[in-house]
């Protein structure tokens, strides 16, 4: 029992991890769906999930992927609100937000930002952290 707990696992294949792909030449475009309702993922997939001309990082708060999957886009999982509203005593969610979000501006280093739900001001707000941050 205990060998298999501490076996060694494969490596994971290359691509498994959201990541920028080495020689990627087109903008990456940061597209938000935060607190976004099915419509406007459907738009944003429509216009976005194709693209030629950008690579689209679609950023979610939502735990239904299941669209973001079958499209095979790439895309990096923000908290919803309530759930930061259900644990805000639980560490500091502002500190945290703020770092993930510089985070992903860091890792894609996105031309711009398209937002199709809330914009990342309203994101916070409604997460009750914007006043600290």
């Amino acid at each position: 029992m205990m060998s298999r707990l501490f076996s060694r696992r494969p490596a994971p294949e290359p691509g498994l991890f959201a990541q920028r792909p080495e020689g990627e030449v087109r903008p990456a475009v940061l597209v938000t769906l935060l607190v976004a309702p099915p419509a406007a993922v459907a738009r944003a997939l429509a216009r976005h999930a194709t693209a030629q001309t950008h690579r689209p990082v679609f950023i979610v708060t939502d735990p239904d992927i299941g669209p973001l999957q079958q499209a095979g886009c790439v895309f990096e999982h923000l908290p919803a609100p309530e759930m930061v509203q259900r644990f805000c005593g639980m560490g500091d969610w502002p500190g945290y937000l703020d770092e993930r979000w510089a985070m992903l501006q860091r890792k894609w280093q996105p031309g711009w930002v398209v937002a199709y739900g809330l914009s990342l001001d309203d994101y916070l707000k409604s997460c009750l952290v914007s006043d600290t941050l």
